[in-house]
């Protein structure tokens, strides 16, 4: 409907709409949530505040980030607390990450219960060092007939 696009755009611009949330999973017919799969996300801005809990809808204070996905700013919300009081496993995963850092993050299962692993994008793969000098390909094996450029003039 163009009225409503219209209207849209303009609370837009204003800067009068709210973000979308990070949703890492979806609720399923029957109970259960399944896993959205993993997502490439950059927090952009994090700041202590207070939402609510979902399912005893009490106050609780939370860690509000800004994020984007996809060059899309999102809303993720963590609790600063778990259930017995004790700082949540993600504000202490999330503390070792500094702001503009690139992260895969992913809802996950373990039996009945669910986490949200959160990863670095850059670091956690291995590196591998090249002897430019080296005959060998970076693999450390040496090279072969079938790893030889078809284009060298010497055949």
């Amino acid at each position: 409907m163009q009225i409503a696009k219209n209207l849209f755009e303009r609370a837009e611009k204003a800067g009068k709409t709210s973000k979308p949330y990070l949703q890492l999973g979806q609720k399923m017919e029957g109970g259960g949530v399944k896993s959205t799969g993993r997502h490439v996300i950059k927090i952009l801005s994090a700041k202590e505040g207070t939402g609510s809990d979902p399912f005893t809808k009490a106050p609780r204070k939370e860690l509000q980030c800004l994020v984007s996905e996809k060059g899309v700013e999102k809303m993720w919300n963590v609790p600063v607390l778990n259930k017995d009081g004790n700082l949540h496993y993600l504000v202490a995963k999330l503390a070792e990450v500094e702001e503009g850092e690139e992260l895969y993050v992913e809802l996950k299962h373990n039996g009945a219960k669910s986490f949200i692993d959160v990863q670095r994008s850059v670091g956690d793969l291995p590196s591998i060092d090249v002897d430019e000098n080296s005959e060998e390909n970076p693999t450390g094996v040496p090279a072969t007939a079938e790893d030889e450029d078809p284009f060298d003039a010497s055949f």
